[in-house]
């Protein structure tokens, strides 16, 4: 037989089910131990993925068996896990090879494929006992969305206030804020400074001000999927894994050229997009490479283009303009038998701005104000894979990285500027990680595998306002940390029993020490049962944690003397003063969190490609960063402000209370005395708030034949309750269903069908109404549902014709637009900027083209 890669009779087979438009998305395998020819073409009718091997290197060897929800390329891969084969993925389809050593028909420089670790643990092909939601690329370009910071604002787990484009200036900073024109997640609304973003498994630097990473500078050509799980990760990741991780995922291999390009915009106005896109790419027979560009340009949405601003907010800008540049890049190559060389590298360039007037005119000439940025970062990522003894694989990862955010802002009146700010805030990141998993023995025939590591990280942040501001910032953070995670198969398929069909118990910890503050240790436990083949119970627990940002920490401190009448004080003299103290506090803890995640996920063996999970998610999360007094003229008034008060306090006290801020003012409007100083009110931040959330995820996913193509059908909702107490004694105040906070429900439903030259997608997307807590009484604003469709049309596969696809797309069909809320300025976005969109309905026109 002719050695070399065909596919033979038995890869024709294992391909029945092949569609060309097979997703990447997450389903059920339960695929038991068999022989592996078997076992690849069950793999193949779950998937409708193609895999090209020759026949004769199945001879004799065994699958493992797997359970449980996996992509396509994970499950594949967890089934070959000790045959001595490796999977090699070529753009659209899987190639399965004998490891050099193995086989002669490997040959030298033969390509191998990084292994996958599913995100959510650190073992190669291990089951997930926290939910995962996969998105990958054909699935966001099916329904019509070109970035990532787009597709990331659709899921009913993320929230779109943090650090976002689009949210106004009447949003609190702790809800949200717009800096730079970047995209976060931020699942839950528990922060996108507590949602923590890799890409490729690794750290990217911060941007801006806050812990988030600006997910938009990735472009979508590039990306194979997105891998979320909503649930706590520390134990794992560390810092910032509070309400989860969101794992984005380069291609791994392409071969060829593809273009794009999309023109589109809102039907009421504003919003015009140009979208240009490309990636090349090559394979050869020890590794590849690609390229991809991104150019996106997209103008503002002003307050006159919309009929519900028009009148209430005239001059303000509801949309930010940007003009993107971004870059991905990623190479892999085998440098030696059992060594494996990655490096992904990312760029993005980016310019933003907005302006609004000052008065309710809407006239610039009188007064105005605008904000504008440039933003740049870059990341670069080398990775190192090497086979050690027996099943054993070990890594060495390292990452760089800078963002850098120049601002400009100003307030004018007429032609003299009243205010004016201008700097950066430039951030630094870096990290190298030395590990391996593997199997650390057998527990009755199957293997109980193990994951260790360590390494260190590290952040620096300058904010910088000009030569000798006192709101300057420069610091820098060193991190040492370590991680284990066990994998202990108590049930398996084949050792099936009365007992149940498979149970697995995992276990993580990860101790992380930052240099002059201590550590913080996190675990994480899972189980993973299955009564039966169509059931799987899944529950974790863990602890989370998030650092303090540094703005947190050195945020300029001021120091204030007031009347103390003007506190909230009485019974004090006439002449009494206090000192209030505002600012950052380098001395803060990290943020603590406790997760609950349990899962039922039934995948019924009598419907195929059926699969339907509920999850209940409940986060705890303390020693919350806070300003403990929110209301300063309460301060001397409101007992809840108590503990942060000191009465007639001593001399020493008071000069210490003057020495600590970077600068004081005396506002007492008389001269200063320290001996009348009755009381010093400290409202520097301070680790004192709680947080809960809790809630139910309900996902599906269905998929049949009908007619010539395959309709397919997704549900993704989410319930969340949350609720906030800023100091011990302070009230509980609800969040979710209150304005600037996530809403009580959110849910995207999608209903696609496929053949070989079209595809009709229709998404109904809806997002519930909120409270407006502000107002007496409190208002409720209704919600939005939008309807969505997109038609792909593949002319042909002949000459020129061959890889073109041509895109209508048409969201918010019905133009559904935002509901009115309480506004006191003509700054304010008179709508929930943090929810809702002003782009109304959207029209455009993409063409893309492999070449």
């Amino acid at each position: 037989m002719t050695r070399g890669y065909f596919l033979s009779a038995t890869a024709a087979a294992l391909s029945m089910a092949v569609s060309a438009t097979a997703q990447t998305t997450q389903q059920q395998y339960v695929i038991e131990q068999q022989p592996l020819a078997d076992a690849i073409k069950a793999w193949a009718d779950l998937s409708g993925r193609e895999v090209v091997v020759a026949s004769d290197i199945l001879v004799g060897k065994q699958s493992r068996s797997i359970a449980g929800r996996y992509t396509p390329e994970a499950a594949l891969t967890a089934l070959l896990d000790g045959s001595g084969l490796r999977l090699y993925a070529v753009e659209g389809a899987f190639v399965i090879r004998a490891e050099r050593g193995n086989d002669a028909s490997a040959g030298a420089g033969a390509p191998r494929a990084a292994d996958v670790v599913v995100t959510g643990s650190r073992i190669r092909g291990a089951p997930i006992a926290s939910p995962v939601i996969t998105l990958d690329r054909a699935a966001i370009r099916d329904s019509g969305i070109s970035t990532l910071g787009d597709a990331v604002r659709t899921l009913p787990q993320s929230f779109g206030g943090g650090q976002n484009i689009g949210v106004g200036l009447n949003v609190p900073t702790e809800n949200g804020a717009n800096t730079g024109g970047g995209s976060s997640a931020n699942l839950r609304g528990l922060g996108s400074d507590a949602t923590l973003t890799l890409l490729n498994g690794h750290r990217m630097p911060y941007g801006a001000a806050r812990q988030s990473v600006d997910i938009s500078a990735i472009p979508l050509l590039a990306v194979s999927r997105l891998e979320i799980v909503p649930d706590g990760s520390s134990a794992l990741y560390g810092s910032d894994a509070v309400a989860g991780v969101v794992n984005i995922i380069l291609r791994s291999r392409f071969d060829g050229i593809e273009t794009s390009a999309e023109l589109g915009g809102s039907t009421d106005g504003g919003n015009f997009r140009q979208l240009y896109g490309a990636i090349a790419g090559r394979s050869w027979q020890s590794g590849g490479a690609f390229l991809a560009y991104e150019y996106n340009h997209t103008t503002s949405i002003q307050a006159d283009d919309r009929d519900y601003t028009a009148t209430r907010s005239r001059g303000l800008t509801l949309f930010p303009g940007v003009r993107r540049h971004n870059v991905a890049a990623s190479v892999q190559q085998s440098l030696l038998p059992n060594v494996d060389l990655a490096v992904d590298a990312i760029f993005n360039s980016r310019n933003s701005g907005f302006r609004y007037a000052l008065n309710a005119a809407g006239d610039y000439a009188i007064s105005r104000g605008f904000q504008t940025t440039e933003a740049q970062s870059f990341s670069i990522a080398p990775r190192l894979d090497v086979d050690l003894m027996g099943e054993w694989r070990g890594h060495v990862i390292g990452s760089f990285g800078k963002d850098r955010v120049d601002y400009e802002a100003a307030n004018i009146i007429g032609t003299t500027t009243v205010s004016s700010s201008k700097g950066c805030y430039c951030n630094t990141g870096y990290s190298v990680e030395v590990g391996g998993d593997g199997t650390l023995f057998q527990l009755a025939g199957s293997p109980v595998k193990l994951a260790i590591g360590g390494g260190f990280r590290g952040n620096r942040y300058v904010s910088f306002r000009g030569a000798g501001d006192l709101q300057n910032i420069r610091q820098k953070q060193s991190i040492s940390f370590a991680y284990g995670e066990i994998n202990v198969p108590l049930l398996t398929p084949e050792r099936a029993s009365p007992l149940g069909y498979r149970l697995n118990i995992t276990g993580a910890v990860r101790y992380e020490h930052y240099a002059g503050a201590g550590g913080v240790a996190t675990p994480k436990v899972g189980l993973i049962y299955a009564p039966t083949r169509s059931f799987d119970l899944k529950a974790s627990w863990g602890r989370s944690f998030r650092a303090p940002t540094f703005l947190q920490q050195f945020q300029f401190q001021q120091g204030l003397a007031l009347p103390v009448a003007r506190l909230g004080g009485t019974g004090f003299a006439a002449t009494a003063t206090a000192i209030v103290l505002v600012g950052g506090n380098p001395d803060l803890a990290p943020e603590r969190a406790q997760n609950l995640s349990a899962t039922v996920a039934w995948h019924p063996t009598s419907i195929r490609n059926l699969d339907i999970e509920l999850s209940y998610f409940r986060t705890r999360y303390v020693d919350r960063v806070v300003n403990p007094i929110n209301l300063t003229a309460q301060s001397l008034s409101n007992p809840i402000f108590q503990p942060y008060v000191t009465l007639n306090p001593t001399a020493q006290q008071v000069q210490n209370a003057i020495a600590v801020a970077d600068l004081f003012t005396n506002s007492t409007g008389t001269t200063f005395d320290p001996t009348r100083v009755a009381a010093i009110v400290n409202s520097l931040n301070v680790n004192a708030g709680r947080q809960t959330a809790a809630g139910v995820d309900v996902l599906a996913n269905y998929r049949f034949t009908l007619g010539a193509g395959e309709l397919s059908a997704q549900v993704n909702a989410s319930y969340l309750e949350s609720d906030r107490q800023l100091t011990p004694l302070s009230a509980v105040q609800r969040l979710a269903g209150s304005v600037f906070n996530p809403p009580n429900f959110r849910a995207r439903g999608t209903i696609g069908w496929r053949s070989k030259r079209m595809t009709l997608t229709g998404t109904l997307s809806r997002i519930d109404g909120i409270t407006d807590v502000r107002t007496t009484p409190a208002t409720a604003v209704e919600g939005m549902t939008t309807l969505d469709t997109v038609l792909q049309f593949r002319p042909g596969d002949r000459g020129i014709l061959t890889g073109l696809e041509i895109t209508l797309s048409a969201l918010n069909i019905t133009n559904a637009k935002p509901a009115s809320i309480f506004t006191t300025s003509v700054t304010d976005t008179p709508y929930d900027s943090t929810n809702y969109s002003p782009v109304g309905r959207y029209l455009s026109v993409g063409v893309s083209k492999r070449w």
